[in-house]
């Protein structure tokens, strides 16, 4: 009579498995069986799970560790982004205006006449010119093509005539309460659009008069996508998603059994074609779904980014003494939407990057726990990275707040908040070891494709805090190797309320891991982006292994 084979699908030796478990265990070997680990220890301990059908990993020293979990991502944005549109994420930004025009020129050259151009990811703080491209010189180069670049994170767009045109942004058109249309001396629009000023131009919109992608056209740049990011290191992420075509996007990869990454779905319920309302009505609560696929929070946006002056902030950016940010959500609303969402178990992640941005999302945490007191929801703040005021991340702490954060940034962007504020106005800035001493659980993060999906780079940036230009923003708020690696591995996982699945290499959990070219732990700080990684086992099974691994 058949019986069940116990033996495991997979065994990993010769390794030095950092667990990464409560006691820092390191052991040698590993297996798993159906997706989950079955033995930790030595390979004499795990031998007797082993059989002539288990498949053997061998590590040959090399350093194993859980797979890393980004806690923030536009994932399937950035894989739109990267296939379907002149792609300027990560490190392909251009150096001037005149590449960047180049590239617009050659896809105008490339589609029929009034087909939509589209960028996304072009970033003025890179190109020699510090600025974006205007509405004149986009026509010069596309004059028969609507044009709509998308700057970095999504927080401006420089548009050409026929794109304003289409969108019905005109010399009339006001300046809305969170957003600024940029204007000449004659005051005609530019075609520069900050924050709101996007209007109709804004992808995420349901008005808007950019065409959306449909599944089908979403589904292979989303698979290939996965790949790159498995590459990484990257076993789960967390998708901000704004379409319900993204999440349906997800649900046939899931059904087809297409998924090889882990991901946990923050909705977008303000600013978005998925309102809030909608979500509460259908009795969403987080949590639903599988080790493959959950909804993981609804996400809000109260402020815009510092690199643009349009975060929120107390005191005026310097040179402009009556602009202090944009706030994107009204304080009264926030104050409704949140507590809204806390009684009916929805779980909230706000975007707040300035110090006026976070007291509004604490306001209203703050006003959801005193009407119904529930910390396990783990409510989360994403960002906070500009110093903040006295006593703020003591409310945070006091709150139970998770912060996540994106220590990357220092690199993408820290030359851009030194030539705002300097470096004495940003003592604090990125307060990683300042959320350490405090006790607040911080979630590792790259905010793909904002900023290149690399969590080594994000170690890199919490050890060395230098920027792309070599300047070393506030070293007292470094961390160490440890720490951030668990921001993105156990801390990451606690975020997600999936700690019982994954971020550490312990029995019964899901086998998720990498396999390191060093061990990081003997790497200078300021090397750390330079370690690769040579393999990626997700649920026992190997998905990615390095060219010249030797795997």
């Amino acid at each position: 009579m058949p019986t069940a084979r116990l033996a495991a699908d997979t065994l990993v030796v010769n390794g030095v498995i950092r667990t990464l478990d409560a006691a820092g265990t390191v052991a040698s070997a590993l297996a798993a069986k159906d997706g989950r680990i079955i033995g930790i220890g030595t390979l004499d301990e795990l031998r007797p799970l082993v059989d002539r059908q288990t498949e053997v990993v061998d590590a040959d020293g090399r350093t194993v560790l859980p797979g890393f979990i980004d806690a923030h991502t536009y994932f399937q944005n950035g894989a739109v982004s990267r296939y379907l549109t002149i792609d300027w994420q990560g490190h392909n930004n251009p150096r001037s205006l005149g590449q960047a025009l180049e590239d617009v020129r050659r896809r105008a050259a490339e589609l029929p006449p009034g087909e939509w151009i589209r960028g996304d990811g072009l970033s003025h703080t890179r190109v020699v010119e510090r600025r974006m491209p205007t509405r004149w010189e986009l026509d010069a180069v596309a004059p028969h093509h609507p044009v709509a670049l998308i700057g970095g994170g999504h927080h401006l767009v420089s548009a050409n005539s026929l794109a304003l045109q289409l969108a019905g942004i005109t010399r009339d058109t006001p300046d809305p309460p969170a957003g600024r249309i940029e204007r000449d001396a004659a005051g005609e629009p530019t075609g520069v659009l900050v924050e709101m000023a996007k209007l109709r131009l804004n992808p995420e919109l349901a008005d808007s008069v950019l065409p959306t992608y449909s599944v089908e056209q979403r589904l292979e740049p989303v698979k290939r996508t996965m790949q790159s990011v498995l590459s990484e290191g990257i076993t789960s992420v967390h998708d901000v998603v704004v379409d319900p075509r993204e999440i349906a996007t997800w649900i046939r990869l899931r059904r087809a059994g297409e998924m090889q990454l882990r991901v946990q779905l923050l909705i977008r319920a303000i600013e978005a074609k998925t309102p809030l309302e909608h979500l509460v009505s259908l009795g969403l609560e987080h949590g639903l779904g599988d080790e493959w696929l959950r909804f993981g929070a609804v996400k809000m946006s109260i402020d815009g980014v510092c690199a643009y002056r349009a975060a929120a902030v107390y005191d005026p950016y310097p040179g402009q003494p009556d602009h202090c940010g944009y706030l994107r959500i009204p304080a009264d609303e926030l104050l409704e939407k949140i507590p809204l969402c806390h009684r009916h178990n929805i779980r909230c992640a706000v975007h707040a990057v300035g110090p006026r941005a976070v007291d509004m999302a604490l306001d209203a945490y703050e006003r959801a726990f005193a009407g119904q007191p529930r910390p396990d929801l783990r409510h989360r703040l994403e960002h906070v990275h500009l110093p903040p005021r006295p006593g703020q991340l003591e409310r945070i702490a006091a709150l139970g707040v998770i912060v996540g954060a994106q220590p990357s940034f220092v690199w993408k962007l820290g030359d851009a908040w030194l030539d705002i504020w300097g470096h004495d106005d940003l003592k604090g800035v990125m307060p990683l070891r300042r959320f350490r001493e405090l006790g607040i659980p911080v979630m590792g993060g790259t905010d793909f494709p904002g900023t290149p999906v690399s969590p080594l780079l994000g170690l890199r940036s919490a050890l060395a805090r230098r920027t792309r230009n070599g300047e070393v923003l506030d070293a007292d708020q470094a961390v160490t190797l440890d720490q951030a690696i668990r921001f993105q591995t156990t801390a990451a996982a606690y975020g997600g309320f999936e700690e019982h699945l994954k971020g550490s290499l312990e029995l019964g959990k899901l086998a998720d891991l990498i396999v390191l070219s060093e061990d990081p732990y003997a790497v200078a700080p300021e090397q750390l982006d330079q370690v690769r990684v040579d393999l990626t086992m997700v649920g026992g099974q190997v998905v990615y292994t390095r060219d010249g691994a030797g795997f």
